[in-house]
């Protein structure tokens, strides 16, 4: 009975931090070419892999490999590269869209070519084979080749076997769009959510696709009900490194501009959208908006934030130099940082709370023994100890961090 207390971690989009309302830009190295994307084990031969224009999901098993998403697909060959050195000798033998834009079906192609399967609800088939405008985008976009289609849909729900590994999808209906997915992998308690979870930012429904905020927040609640305390707790800790990572050290980080928003023709767009960042050396960051006209916006939105931060501009590239800080700032961001990592403790007890009156109810109900009672108090109170630790951990990490500059 334990384990029905454990929670799900949940992962969402890179882009879908904000539900992106335009299709995330890569970034990109110094040389020109799409960064090398970043692997994070999720579990037993899963992982996350990061810098691809969107989060992609990947499973190892011995008879092929599934990815959840394929990135943009200029980041096809690299995110490809990445599983053969992973895997080598296994190909990709199923690939979920999550829904139709750019940043989740850009291995379509190649993975259809090698012979898998590409899945997706039928509503995401029909808007990539679809001639049609996104106007707040103002962008019109054609219909995707055949050979870039998904091969295999359905409407409701689902679950595959691979390798002895499971893993199960349901729709959720116009929620960002009228096509998203969620994928779910029971022995990893893993959810991916796509374009559905909104991390430090509002999220916004794409529209004119189908999706809009009434189904957004229904599809919110759905996987709520399917997350359990091990999600919640692991998601306090994601926010405050979230949050971490915007309190400015003196070495340079693109994190530290994330957040900021810039006002792109009445509507306001996060600068990752609008431009591309690189971390230039130690103490630099370079911002080159994608449209001329943007410059003095990026300009605005730099001087307009938090961070203390003079913007030096020449033609389209702006620069950011960032001083070092002195003992006194050090302290205080010091005491700031030991504060937010507070703050995530008390959240994570109070998901303890929810979660041990739920086992309380559960029995008052008869639903659950008294020894199950117990195993599942031992569980949550795990699962509390743990995340307790990863945020001191998260906390020393940023102290040091503030001390070795």
């Amino acid at each position: 009975m334990g384990k029905a207390f454990t929670r799900r971690q949940v992962i969402a989009s890179a882009t879908a931090t904000a539900f992106v309302t335009f299709a995330a830009r890569p970034a990109r190295a110094q040389s020109g070419k799409p960064a090398s994307p970043k692997l994070t084990d999720l579990g037993t031969d899963l992982v996350l892999i990061e810098g691809a224009g969107a989060n992609v999901v990947a499973l190892g098993t011995g008879d092929g490999v599934l990815l959840v998403d394929g990135g943009l697909a200029e980041h096809s060959a690299a995110v490809t590269a990445a599983l053969a050195q992973r895997w080598p000798g296994r190909r990709v033998r199923l690939l979920f869209n999550t829904n139709w834009r750019d940043e989740h079906v850009g291995t379509n192609e190649s993975a259809l070519a090698a012979g898998a399967k590409v899945l997706a609800h039928e509503n995401t088939k029909l808007w990539l084979g679809g001639d049609f405008d996104v106007e707040w985008e103002n962008k019109h976009y054609a219909p995707r080749p055949p050979r870039m289609l998904p091969n295999s849909t359905f409407y409701v729900s689902g679950g595959v076997d691979l390798g002895g590994r499971r893993a199960e999808y349901w729709y959720l209906p116009r929620a960002h769009t009228d096509g998203d997915i969620a994928v779910f992998f029971p022995d990893a308690n893993v959810l991916v959510a796509s374009d559905l979870l909104s991390v430090g930012r509002y999220p916004v429904p794409d529209y004119a696709t189908g999706g809009w905020i009434g189904g957004m927040l229904t599809a919110s609640q759905t996987l709520l009900d399917k997350t359990d305390a091990q999600t919640r707790m692991h998601k306090c800790v994601e926010v405050l490194r979230h949050d971490l990572t915007k309190v400015r050290t003196g070495r340079a980080s693109s994190a530290l501009v994330d957040h900021l928003k810039v006002n792109y023709y009445g509507s306001d767009m996060p600068l990752t959208q609008v431009a591309s960042v690189a971390v230039t050396d130690a103490r630099t960051l370079t911002i080159t908006p994608w449209e001329k006209g943007m410059v003095g916006s990026v300009e605005k939105a730099i001087l307009a934030s938090d961070l203390g931060l003079t913007p030096n501009t020449a033609g389209v590239v702006i620069r950011i130099n960032l001083p070092a800080l002195t003992e006194e700032r050090r302290r205080e961001l010091g005491k700031h940082v030991a504060h937010e990592g507070e703050n995530a403790k008390v959240a994570i007890r109070n998901v303890r709370r929810d979660a041990m009156q739920q086992v309380k109810e559960l029995l008052k109900e008869k639903k659950i023994t008294e020894d199950e009672e117990r195993g599942s108090e031992t569980d949550i109170q795990k699962l509390t100890d743990k995340a307790i630790k990863d945020v001191d951990d998260v906390v020393k990490a940023k102290e040091q961090e503030l001390l070795a500059i």
